[in-house]
Parts: structure tokens; C-alpha cells; sequence
């Protein structure tokens, strides 16, 4: 029997449970109303006879020689809507008793049959997988091997740089050679991340991760055009950070069983957070803080620093790339990777959908690495810079390409299933 077979019988066998303990009840009130009454001892073996549903007499006195009286009772439509309203007043009961039958007797001989049929079937499971990535792999082999490509003389690009800066950087801006070589070092690994997905036909995934691969690239252009300050803010804000994240830790610890934070702790936090709101201002506590000598608001919102650096044109794709992070109706009623939304739930892998993310992870590749390389503007830099954008615009134009001849092919089938149907 498959995991919901069990379940479903388990269902069944607990409703019927608890309607015979309303009918035994209904029946014992009906006897009384008689001035027949059931002793204590004999509704153990009442309630047994009823659920027999035997057609011979029951004796509600066990005892010899006790004359007992011939009684016939029938249940009329006003005794089964009783019976209903009984059975309702039990419910609550059910999550109870299905607790404890579960716990005691069902939970570890269901989790064995579970386990058992899936250990059965995961060698088939394993082979389905395989063929899939197989098939995507093919299908998609150019867009995928320029994306690996360009990922690969990426992270050289950031290995050399990193060394270069380091070495050359004036003791005043080290902090800045750090951030920038860690923010374009974390975009290559998320930047692998999205290749991973990509190859595994996560669409949806993948371009979730764009998205942090975008704010990555953003951040490292915006901090690139004010060099040492602006690293300096964005590395003191990490105080800022850990004050809201500690804050939130002491609200949910006790619930969550954990350790609260040392007293010390948390004041030591608070105090750096006061000394850097008096060097900075008020405006540096708020969750962009750091960047707000660029902008005329307090608060500056990322979109802001999007818009200055020149990369808000792809706000259209982050919108989109959103939907697939936030648990909002749009990103129940859109999904990147399901071309027949309306009819069909996607609940694993397809190789649908993974253009968009494609291109947009090959050009924030060349974006984040050109802020980068523009610190120490050499020859053969400048050629890797060229050639990372040539790869990006051959990227795209092939991921382009490979959706396009899918969703041809998936109109085609529609078509079909169309003129099947109306035939």
C-alpha cells in the first residue's frame, strides 16, 4: 500500500471510530428515556455488539436470573442529525486520539513503508534525473559552455586583480581593495551558483539568484565611483547590521530553544552603534545608511543607488526575478520555468525559462568585473574586459536562441492537443 492508501485507510477507520461511539451513546440516552439503563460494566460489550452490527438480542444484564426487558429502538432522521451534531462535538477529539494512535502505533511502521517504497524506487528516481540533465545538457550546451566560460576568466580576472591591488594599494585604501575584491569574488561563486541551477533546469531558481548577483553588481559599481569613503561606510555598517539581526535573536530565542545573547554582548554592539551614528548622522541606522552622502533623501532605498549607477533598466528583470524569492500571488501565479501555468503545476526541474536568467547572470558577470578591472586600468585587463562582453552578447544571443526553438516546439504541441480536442 503507497503512503496515501495508508493514510487514507487510517482516515477512514478513525471516522468510523468515532461515529460508533455516537451511535453507542445515542443508543444508551435512547434505553434510558425507557427507563432501561446499562450498567457500567456491560457498555464495553453494548458498544461491541453495535459495532458488530449483530441482529441478534443484546442482554443488558449479565447476571442469571435477572429477567431483562425486550426493547427495539430505530434511529429516525432527527436521531442522525443528533448523531451528526455528536460526531461534530467529537471532532476536536479526533486531532487527540490521532495523535496518540499515531505516535504510539502508526508513525514508525508508515515511516518504514515510506522509506521502503522510496529506497525502491530512487535507483529509477536517480536514472530520471540523469536522462533530464542529460537532454537539458544537450539542448542547451552553447548558452551553457559561454556561461562557464565567461565564470572561469571571470574569477582569473578577480584572482589577478586581487593580487595586483593588494599588492600596489597604499596602506589608506586597503579597505576598499578588500571590498571590492570580496564583492566581485562573491559574485563569481553566486554566479556558479546560477550556472548550477541552470544545468539542473531550476529557471526559477536560477533567476533568483540573479537577483543577488545584480545587487552584488550594483553595490560594487556604486562603491567603485567613491572608492575609500563609501568602503568605509559600507564596512562600518555591518554594526548597524548585526544590532537589527541581534535584536531580532532576542525576541524568538526563548521560542526557539536557544541560548539568549550575553548582556554584554548586545550592549558592546549598541555602543559602536551610537559612536557611528554620531560620526555619520541618524541616516546612517536606516538599511542603505551607508550610501546616503550620494543621495538627497535620508534613506536611500536600493533602487536609488540602482538608478545612479546606470543599471536601473534591469529593474523590469529584478521585479521579475523577485517573484520567484517572496511567497506574493505573482510569484504563485508565474513561474519562469512553466510554460502552461493554467494547467500545469511545477513542482520540480524543466528546461523552459532559462534564458532570461542566463543572459542576465552573463552580463552582471561583465558589469561586476569591469568595476573591478577599471581600478587598475592595464592593457591586457582592458582585453579581458573586451572579451568577457563579446562572450556575454554571444551568451545571450544563444540562450535566446535555444528558448525560442523551445517555445516553437511547445506551440506546435499546443496546437495539436487543440485540433485533438476539437476533433
Amino acid at each position: 500500500m503507497d503512503s496515501l492508501g495508508f493514510m487514507q485507510k487510517f482516515a477512514q477507520e478513525l471516522r468510523k471510530k468515532l461515529l460508533n461511539r455516537a451511535v453507542v451513546d445515542l443508543m444508551i440516552r435512547k434505553l434510558g428515556k425507557r427507563g432501561i439503563r446499562v450498567p457500567k460494566n456491560r457498555k464495553v460489550a453494548f458498544a461491541k455488539w453495535i459495532e458488530s452490527g449483530a441482529s441478534d438480542c443484546f442482554a443488558i444484564s449479565g447476571r442469571k436470573g435477572t429477567s431483562n426487558s425486550l426493547a427495539s429502538l430505530e434511529i429516525t432522521r432527527r436521531d442522525a442529525r443528533r448523531l451528526n451534531a455528536m460526531v461534530l462535538r467529537r471532532t476536536p477529539g479526533i486531532v487527540t486520539i490521532a495523535a496518540e494512535i499515531t505516535t504510539r502505533r502508526i508513525a514508525r511502521p508508515y515511516l518504514r513503508s515510506v522509506r521502503s517504497e522510496w529506497l525502491m524506487s530512487l535507483p529509477e528516481k536517480r536514472r530520471t534525473a540523469e536522462g533530464f540533465e542529460r537532454r537539458t545538457g544537450r539542448r542547451w550546451k552553447r548558452p551553457f559552455a559561454l556561461l562557464e566560460l565567461q565564470i572561469d576568466i571571470a574569477r582569473e580576472a578577480g584572482s589577478a586583480m586581487n593580487r595586483l591591488l593588494r599588492a600596489e594599494a597604499p596602506r589608506k585604501d586597503r579597505q576598499f581593495v578588500d571590498v571590492m575584491t570580496r564583492l566581485h569574488a562573491r559574485g563569481c561563486q553566486v554566479a556558479t551558483e546560477i550556472l548550477a541551477l541552470l544545468q539542473k533546469g531550476f529557471a526559477d531558481g536560477a533567476f533568483a539568484r540573479w537577483r543577488s548577483l545584480h545587487e552584488i553588481t550594483v553595490v560594487s559599481t556604486f562603491i567603485g565611483k567613491y572608492a575609500r569613503e563609501m568602503a568605509r561606510r559600507y564596512l562600518d555598517h555591518e554594526t548597524i547590521e548585526s544590532v537589527r539581526a541581534a535584536t531580532g535573536y532576542a525576541e524568538v530565542a526563548a521560542r526557539l530553544g536557544h541560548s539568549p545573547m550575553d548582556p554584554a554582548d548586545i550592549a558592546s554592539l549598541e555602543n559602536e552603534r551610537a559612536k557611528l551614528l554620531r560620526k555619520y548622522g541618524d541616516s546612517f541606522g536606516a538599511e542603505y545608511g551607508w550610501a546616503a552622502p550620494a543621495f538627497k533623501s535620508s534613506r536611500p532605498r536600493f533602487a536609488d543607488i540602482e538608478r545612479f549607477v546606470g543599471l536601473d533598466h534591469l529593474r523590469p528583470y529584478y521585479k521579475m526575478a523577485s517573484h520567484g524569492v517572496h511567497a506574493n500571488p505573482k510569484g504563485v501565479l508565474f513561474q519562469l520555468g512553466n510554460p502552461r501555468i493554467d494547467t500545469l503545476l511545477m513542482a520540480g526541474p524543466t528546461n523552459f525559462g532559462l534564458a532570461d536568467p542566463g543572459q542576465t547572470t552573463a552580463l552582471s558577470l561583465a558589469q561586476l568585473t569591469a568595476a573591478l578591472v577599471q581600478l587598475a586600468p592595464l592593457i591586457e585587463h582592458q582585453l579581458t574586459l573586451a572579451a568577457m562582453n563579446l562572450i556575454a552578447k554571444d551568451a545571450a544571443k544563444a540562450f535566446v536562441g535555444v528558448q525560442l526553438g523551445i517555445e516553437k516546439a511547445e506551440e506546435r504541441i499546443q496546437a495539436k492537443a487543440r485540433r485533438e480536442a476539437a476533433h
